[in-house]
């Protein structure tokens, strides 16, 4: 897996570079079109790059389904541009990211001592000059760890992009001259109704209803 990550880190490397070429855009990372992000699609991507990269700056956590990626110290809205220019589904740090990777975001080795938030929620309202939130990365200058303040458009902060590995979904159906008593059989175990009823004719009138959950 490490191997993989190293792969997904080179990936992050070089869409951020000036240099194109390797990746043309838009970029979809879910190779096998599952609508996860996950081993398989990591493996497709040791066939583009086959150089040593470093992870510095690429943080996963325990069970590989969320990461963190500094991009260094940014304004607000170059770290929100620099996020959404990743190739897949990356965006600015919000307050449980941090709460997920607030050790990580603070050894990250740099002399600022904030990063950029993308709860705009916790601005500070009645100050419409500092209207950017931002989380104090460690003890410094008499600031907390984990301490809230506002900054202005022009300052510049850490900047952290944030990804999450999108749950897995399973699907079923019932199909039945009379689909109640499977229907009411699937919405107990916890399937939701997918679109609704379809009707088609073999071997007489048959009612077919699909049906969708989050896979364990």
């Amino acid at each position: 897996m490490k191997h993989l990550l190293t792969a997904f880190a080179c990936l992050l490397a070089v869409s951020l570079s000036a240099q194109t070429g390797f990746v043309e855009f838009p970029y979809n990372p879910d190779s096998d079109n599952d609508d996860m992000i996950g081993t398989e699609d990591l493996l497709g991507l040791l066939s583009l790059y086959g150089s040593e990269f470093s992870e510095e700056g690429l943080y996963v956590n325990e069970n590989e389904t969320s990461a963190l990626y500094w991009t260094g110290i940014q304004n607000f809205g170059m770290c929100k541009a620099t996020c959404a220019d990743l190739p897949g589904r990356w965006v600015m740090m919000d307050m449980d990211d941090w709460a997920h990777f607030h050790n990580e975001v603070e050894s990250t080795e740099s002399t600022n001592g904030f990063a950029w938030l993308g709860n705009l929620e916790y601005s500070i309202i009645d100050n419409m000059a500092f209207p950017l939130p931002a989380v104090s990365r460690g003890v410094l200058d008499g600031w907390g760890k984990g301490e809230l303040t506002s900054l202005a458009l022009n300052d510049a902060c850490e900047c952290f992009c944030a990804t999450h590995e999108r749950p897995n979904v399973e699907y079923s159906y019932c199909e039945a001259v009379d689909i109640e008593v499977c229907a009411e059989a699937k919405v107990q175990d916890g399937w939701y109704p997918l679109g609704g009823i379809n009707t088609i004719s073999y071997n007489g009138l048959k009612k077919i209803q699909a049906f969708w959950r989050w896979a364990e």
